[in-house]
């Protein structure tokens, strides 16, 4: 099937599965993103990355159910979509929901916010942390992403992963690089 839209690619997944990728991380929620298509090309996206073995990971938030029209906070119809990890955005304070959702998903939360009274917290609330990685956000606007010394500091504390800018592909909206640390968009 062929989209209106120039950004999706299936043999750019076809490639990063050959190279040995795990993962796709997108955003469902981010404001700069066209949505227009989404409910033409996501049953595709997720079945071609089904096919190719890859987990597509997306960032949520209360808004992420409204663009994909679904109930708010309906996890269950993410689940049935088929995804099978999220990263949450918001809510990452909710421990009851976490703990619920690591039934169904593998979660992923934002190092950025997690620190040793976030981990004892979560600890106290019966968090399955063999069920939960963390990940910076990217920042797809320039002069948005994260100092360097800030980032070298956070990460003595955490082993958390970061997103860095490719060599050749601007990812969409914005083209400018996707990453976390400022200094590196444009490596």
């Amino acid at each position: 099937m062929k989209y209106n839209f120039k950004d999706y690619d299936p043999q750019y997944l076809k490639d990063a599965a050959a190279a040995g990728a795990k993962y796709i991380f997108t955003s469902l929620q981010i404001p700069e993103e066209d949505y227009l298509h989404l409910d033409q090309v996501l049953p595709d996206f997720l079945e071609l990355c089904r096919k190719l073995d890859i987990q597509l990971v997306p960032d949520v938030s209360p808004v992420t159910f409204k663009r994909l029209g679904l109930a708010a906070n309906d996890y269950d119809q993410l689940k049935e979509m088929g995804f099978k990890a999220l990263r949450l955005d918001y809510g990452a304070d909710n421990f009851a929901l976490i703990k619920k959702l690591q039934a169904d998903f593998f979660i992923m939360l934002n190092a950025s916010v997690v620190n040793d009274e976030y981990l004892a917290r979560a600890r106290e609330h019966g968090v399955d942390f063999d069920k939960i990685a963390l990940t910076y956000n990217f920042y797809p606007e320039t002069n948005t992403g994260l100092s360097w010394d800030w980032f070298k500091e956070r990460n003595l504390a955490l082993k958390a992963q970061a997103f860095v800018c490719g060599d050749a592909l601007r990812r969409f909206p914005m083209y400018e690089g996707l990453p976390t640390v400022e200094y590196l968009r444009d490596c």
